[in-house]
């Protein structure tokens, strides 16, 4: 079992390659890639990412790559396909999109942007 300090170092390291080196934007970014940029086991980081976020690794990277989108949608409005806002933050399923986004904000990525669109973004 880690310390506290360990687990805190490795949820440094896990933000630093999330955040920073921008992993989750890789489209066939698994477990065992994130674990090797992290430094430790598979099981290790999928353990830590359970107790420390109490979700799996999909729905932590889901997550990320969600909280990613509404930024970029901030940033770009309806000036993107919504295919290209999937493709930015790493989604490679249309559909995985889709359910996530829907998931998270309880709408389709649509009506998401058309709600979030003002005439401030042109």
């Amino acid at each position: 079992m880690a310390t506290k300090e360990q687990i805190e170092d490795i949820k440094f390291k896990l933000s630093i390659a999330m955040e920073y080196k921008k992993l989750y934007k890789q489209l066939d970014l698994d477990l065992t890639t994130l674990a090797v940029a992290v430094g430790i086991s598979c099981w290790s980081l999928s353990d830590l990412i359970k107790s420390a976020y109490g979700i799996g690794f999909r729905e932590y990277l889901n997550d990320i790559r969600i909280r990613k989108v509404l930024e970029e949608i901030a940033r770009f409005g309806d000036s993107l396909e919504v295919n290209d806002y999937a493709r930015l933050v790493g989604f490679r399923s249309r559909v995985t999109f889709f359910n996530a986004f829907k998931s998270r904000l309880g709408k389709s990525v649509s009506q998401y942007i058309s709600e979030n669109t003002s005439l401030d973004n042109y």
